[in-house]
């Protein structure tokens, strides 16, 4: 299996199916949004190809039989190829305002790679631009930042205010940051992390929300009746 993700390096990718979709359940599917709960499988036969760009949020969740696929990842111009370089986001991003690249341009100056050097500050501003068009894993990159003081003036009321946002568009990971922050501040805060960590297990199927559910049900935290049944089924 194969979380939510966009295809980062790649300005255009190409899936070949192999597999008759009678072989299995589940496959590949597209998101909408953030939320995983958006996804819709896409039922392909052997031989049927699908292409899309950089910007198509998709995953993989095969629950049963067995799958096998052809990949190609393609560059915007045989130097970019040959250079392992990604120039469309900054055309696309900073050009364009497309909020997708704009994210991934972000990315790719944290780590330093596709052709974009390293600066944590760049980095934020991009993360900060896709921020402000809604872009919901943007606002959880940028918490990160100015929860770590990377790239950005450390600021842990900005982090949860971004995280929190985050959330709000169906972000897990947003989710996930924004709850475990606020459970340390009191039994309300408490309450609001399960909320949360019930979200991120039953609607996004996260294992670490899952995970944080358990520990929530087996200690009675939040709210919670202490249940231990409840606790290893979430485990």
């Amino acid at each position: 299996d194969n979380p939510p993700h966009f295809d980062m390096e790649a300005y255009a990718t190409f899936v070949a199916s192999l597999s008759p979709a009678s072989n299995f359940t589940g496959g590949i599917y597209i998101q909408q949004n953030a939320s995983r709960a958006s996804g819709e499988y896409l039922a392909l036969q052997a031989g049927d190809i699908l292409g899309h760009r950089y910007d198509l949020s998709h995953g993989v969740e095969v629950m049963d039989g067995g799958r096998f696929t052809i990949i190609l990842w393609l560059s915007n111009s045989p130097g970019a190829c040959a250079e392992g370089h990604s120039p469309w986001y900054v055309e696309e991003g900073v050009v364009h305002k497309d909020p997708d690249a704009l994210w991934n341009a972000g990315l790719l100056f944290k780590r330093g790679a596709a052709g974009f050097s390293q600066s944590h500050e760049k980095a934020a501003q991009m993360f900060k631009s896709a921020a402000d068009l809604g872009h919901a894993q943007a606002l959880n990159n940028l918490g990160l930042a100015y929860s770590e003081g990377d790239g950005v003036p450390r600021s842990p009321e900005e982090a949860l205010m971004l995280w929190k946002k985050s959330a709000n568009l169906g972000y897990v990971q947003g989710m996930l940051n924004y709850a475990s922050t606020i459970e340390r501040a009191g039994e309300d805060g408490a309450k609001t992390a399960v909320e949360w960590y019930t979200i991120a297990a039953e609607r996004e199927r996260s294992p670490t929300g899952a995970r944080y559910l358990a520990e929530a049900y087996t200690v009675g935290k939040g709210g919670l009746r202490q249940d231990y049944e409840e606790g290893v089924k979430w485990f």
